[in-house]
C-alpha cells in the first residue's frame, strides 16, 4: 500500500479529505483485481471512504455450547438515499480507479486508467442522471449496472477506460 500512496503522490500531487479518500480495503480490492485482469462490479453500498471505515461498528456476539461466546463486528453498509449519495461513492471509487495499478504493456509500463477518465464516469453518471433520468436514484442504479455488466451480467473489463461514454447508449 505504501508503494501505491507513493506512487499516486508522485503521479498527481493531490490529496483529498477523507470522506472522498478511498479506504485501504478498496484500493487493496481494486489493485488485486486489475493487476489480474478479474474485475468485479462493486455493489455502491460497500464502496468505503477513510472516513466511513472509521465509523465505529455494532457488535454481535453468539452464544456457543460449553459456554463459549463469539463476538465479531457486524458490517455497515454505506447509506445511499439520493443520487448525490450515490455520486460521491462513485468519486471514492474513481480515486481508486485512478492510479492504482501500472501494468506492463507492448514493453511500456503504462497506467491502468487515469484520474481524469475514472472521475469522468462519476461526473458523467451524475450529468446524464440528471439530463436523461430526471434525476432519479433508481435511473441511475439501473443505467449503472447495465453499463459495468455486459449482457450475459458478467464485468465487460473493455468497457472501464471508455464506460463514462457509454450511459446514454445502454437500453
Amino acid at each position: 500500500m505504501n508503494q501505491l500512496n507513493a506512487e499516486w503522490t508522485k503521479r498527481y500531487h493531490l490529496a483529498f479529505e477523507a470522506s472522498l479518500e478511498p479506504s485501504e480495503q478498496l484500493r487493496s480490492r481494486v489493485h488485486r483485481e486489475w493487476r489480474k485482469y478479474n474485475m468485479s462490479v462493486l455493489d455502491v453500498k460497500k464502496i468505503r471512504s477513510v472516513l466511513s471505515m472509521a465509523i465505529p461498528r455494532s457488535q454481535e456476539s453468539v452464544q456457543l455450547p460449553g459456554g463459549l461466546v463469539l463476538g465479531f463486528d457486524k458490517e455497515v453498509l454505506v447509506a445511499t438515499r439520493t443520487v448525490t449519495d450515490y455520486y460521491w461513492a462513485l468519486r471514492v471509487l474513481a480515486h481508486a480507479w485512478g492510479g492504482n495499478c501500472n501494468v506492463s504493456y507492448e514493453g511500456q509500463t503504462i497506467l491502468m486508467m487515469e484520474l481524469s477518465a475514472a472521475l469522468g464516469y462519476a461526473d458523467n453518471a451524475l450529468r446524464d442522471t440528471m439530463d436523461y433520468g430526471k434525476g432519479s436514484l433508481t435511473w441511475l442504479q439501473i443505467k449503472k449496472r447495465c453499463v459495468d455488466e455486459g449482457e450475459d451480467g458478467h464485468p465487460d473489463p473493455s468497457r472501464v477506460a471508455s464506460r463514462y461514454g457509454a450511459w446514454r447508449g445502454c437500453s
